[in-house]
Formats: C-alpha cells, structure tokens, sequence
C-alpha cells in the first residue's frame, strides 16, 4: 500500500485529543480493535513525516499553530509536501506541492527542532532546510551524505544531535553528528558499526539512551547502548531478543513499553523496556492478533492509541495503562 500513511496521518491527528478510560497493564486492547479499509496508490511511498511547528505562551505552554507532512514518491523521485488542517487533518497540497530530489527517497525524518529533514536514499542521506512559514523544503549545500548500501532506516535522537542509518546490504549503522545550526550531517568516527544481517527499520527510545533494530528475515531485534557524549552505538549483552519477523518499533510515549508488528504474521508483539539496561521483556501476553500482516506502526501524539497499517486497511488499538 502507498497511499495509507497519508490516511493514517490523518488519524493520528483525528485521535491525539481522544480520550477514555484506560485499564490495567500496557498492553494492546483487542476489544478496542478496529479496522479502517483504505486505497491504494502506485506512486506513493509508505512513509509519510510530520513536522509540527510550535508557539509558546503563559496560557498554553505549547500548541500546534502549523503541520505539514511530507511524502516520498516512488519512481519519479520527488517529495509531495501537504499542509495539515489541525482542525480536521485533512491535508492540503503546498505551493509548489512537490520537491525533485536527487535519488529516490524510501524513508523520512524530520529534525525535532523543525528546521531540517532528512532523507534515505539506497546509499546517501539527502538533506533538506524546511521552512517553518510555508513548509518548503529546500536541499543543503552540499545536499547529501553518503551511507553504506541499500540504506532501510533512518532515525534521529531525540534531542537532534545525531542520526542513524540502517544498511541492508552492508550489514551496518551509519552514524552522523548534526548541525543544529546549519543541519549538515558529519560522518562520527568510526563511522559504521556492524549488526546482525539485513538490518531495516531503525529506532531511538524516548530516553534518548538506546537503540533498537529489525531484522525481519532472521526473526530478531538488535539492541544498542547510545553514548550520548559521543553518538557511538555498543551491542547490548545479550544482544538481541527474538520476536516474528520484526518491521517497526515504537515506543509508548513514557518509554517504558514498546510494540513491534510483524511483517508475515498477523501479530504485535509487546515488550517492557528496562530503562537501567535497555533490555526488553516479553509482556503477558506477549503478543495481539491483527487482522492482517502489518507493514508499520506508530502511536497518536497523546499516547493511547496505536495504528498499525497493512496493505489495505488500518488497525486501531487502544493503549492500557
């Protein structure tokens, strides 16, 4: 599907001021289950990225004025850029609605300052300047850095000071220190850690002191150390943690839980993080049933509801507490 993070964008925004009773124990609702049918598109990449731009005042300590999304178009090599009613969510196209980049972009990130984003290629890292008034995007100079092969994910801290890369085909971690003032990416040295085969999607938990990477063909996640002086990643011990055919992880918006969709199995699997080792535990039960094999996952702004997206519909869960 390539449409559906277009779709899914608006129910995140639609669900982030929902609100109900919560029960006991993090897991995932199945009584809250329900699915969404969406379309299809060819020509629309499944990754969609949110920039949210905020005000501060005495009253409201922060509040979205203004979001844009920015999706990456396969085969044509450009970005569709969209602006985010934050009544409605419906989106509208920008002017001019498109950006051509140099390569074919696969996944997305916004700098949580909001001023720059970055894009994968198969084997750089495109970097944009995003302004703030219209949502424009605009390529740096230089406009790109390389990575290693067939790059899958990309992520970036929490507190923007660096960005990872996942390379499927390298069997690495690109690691880049950013600018926050000219948000042009530096290689860290070593530049590269190796991993266990075929890594793809890359995340940073909430705390900013761990990473955790997929690996679908092996049925397992790796888990890193994040030195937060240095940007360097170290293995955890053990390493890894089994769980079926892995494609996303997310985090709960404390950063004590995360969930993981299966790419063949109609599966979430749910885990506690250890926030003093970074080593994640099985829930009980350790797993929810989808309705169909899911591609991604992500949790609503206000951390109670989780969207998990297949080829032709979106599940939607509520979060216990």
């Amino acid at each position: 599907m390539r449409i559906v993070f277009i779709l899914y964008t608006f129910f995140l925004l639609h669900f982030s001021c929902a609100v109900g009773a919560v029960n006991s124990s993090n897991s995932l609702d199945s009584a809250h289950n329900k699915t969404v049918s969406t379309s299809t598109d060819e020509f629309q990449s499944a990754t969609t990225e949110i920039s949210r731009n905020f005000m501060t005042t005495d009253a409201v300590p922060s509040m979205v004025t203004q979001a844009y999304a920015y999706v990456p178009n396969d085969y044509n090599d450009t970005i569709s850029m969209y602006g985010i009613n934050n009544v409605t969510g419906q989106l509208t196209a920008l002017n001019p609605p498109i950006i051509k980049t140099i390569g074919e972009i696969k996944s997305m990130k916004v700098a949580p300052s909001g001023y720059y984003a970055y894009g994968i290629t198969n084997t750089t890292v495109e970097m944009f300047r995003l302004n703030k008034d219209n949502g424009q995007l605009t390529p740096l100079n230089p406009p790109y850095i390389e990575t290693g092969y067939s790059s899958e994910g990309i992520t970036i801290t929490p507190g923007g000071n660096y960005i990872y890369v996942t390379n499927a085909l390298s069997n690495t971690i690109s690691m880049f220190r950013a600018n926050k003032d000219t948000g042009q990416l530096t290689a860290l040295s070593p530049p590269i850690i190796e991993t266990e085969r075929s890594p793809g999607k890359i995340t940073v938990d909430p705390s900013g002191r761990y990473v955790y990477v997929d690996h679908y063909l092996d049925d397992k996640i790796s888990m890193y150390s994040l030195n937060r002086d240095t940007g360097q990643l170290t293995a955890l011990r053990p390493a890894t943690i089994s769980t079926r055919t892995p494609n996303a992880i997310v985090f709960d918006r404390g950063g004590n839980y995360a969930y993981v969709n299966s790419l063949t199995g109609q599966i979430i699997s749910m885990f506690r993080l250890n926030r003093d080792t970074g080593q994640l535990t099985a829930l009980s039960p350790a797993t929810i049933r989808t309705s169909m094999a899911s591609r991604d996952i992500t949790i609503d702004p206000s951390g109670n509801y989780a969207y998990a997206t297949s080829e032709y519909e979106i599940s939607m869960y509520k979060i216990n507490s």
